[in-house]
């Protein structure tokens, strides 16, 4: 956005909005990358079997491992 509108003094806000913006954005993301990934290589194996992907999820649902083989 920074970028996009020439600076934080255009967009009538500082810096510190636009990080806080950014965190708020990475906080609302927390536990969606796995399932993301793990959709990822569900799609790719139904295309092609030969797709091999296994993982380890640890007691508080974080990904400890993550191993793919592509044919």
């Amino acid at each position: 956005m920074e970028i996009e509108w020439g600076g934080p003094s255009l967009m009538d806000c500082i810096e510190r909005n636009i990080r806080n913006h950014e965190k708020d954005l990475r906080q609302q993301q927390v536990g969606q990358d796995i399932e993301t990934l793990i959709e990822h290589f569900t799609f790719k194996r139904e295309k092609n079997p030969n797709i091999f992907c296994d993982y380890n999820i640890d007691l508080n649902n974080r990904m400890l491992r993550c191993f793919w083989v592509d044919s």
